[in-house]
């Protein structure tokens, strides 16, 4: 997330990001001892509209985990 500028590239990373946090029990600790969180909530922000739709869809599994 930190090193590409590429649309497609951060969709992905949020992608997998989140789904990483909906299926790995202790997903959303590991990212945030990573400081992945931030990241994510920046890119609600980008130019691209995938980027913001995968972003917001991986802090919807982030926050859906942070209350299971």
């Amino acid at each position: 997330l930190s090193e590409s500028d590429d649309p497609l590239v951060l969709a992905v990373a949020a992608n997998d990001i989140g789904m990483y946090v909906a299926n790995h029990t202790l997903g959303r600790r590991n990212l945030e001892s990573l400081g992945t969180k931030a990241k994510i909530m920046a890119l609600i922000y980008h130019e691209d509209p995938e980027v913001r739709f995968q972003a917001l869809t991986a802090m919807q599994k982030y926050m859906k985990n942070l209350w299971s």
